[in-house]
């Protein structure tokens, strides 16, 4: 696959193995051998990064009120 879509091997096994992120580059490479929107592995990255932060920040983002909460407050 990575002969394919014109990518060393080594960058298809990082992406692979979570040692690399999917980029737009990549994304759109996939897409086009895949017969997929240009969109679709951007996205599924996107949706990754998105869960690893929530992991991250469920303390923070625990403590953080929502702003019709804050403005009632402040009425």
């Amino acid at each position: 696959m990575a002969q394919a879509i014109h990518v060393p091997a080594a960058r298809i096994k990082d992406i692979l193995h979570g040692s690399q992120e999917i980029t737009a580059d990549i994304s759109l490479r996939l897409a086009k051998f895949f017969g997929v929107s240009d969109s679709y592995f951007f996205n599924l990255q996107s949706d990754i990064d998105l869960r690893d932060a929530k992991k991250h920040l469920s303390r923070d983002l625990s403590a953080i009120k929502p702003f019709t909460e804050v403005q009632a407050k402040n009425k």
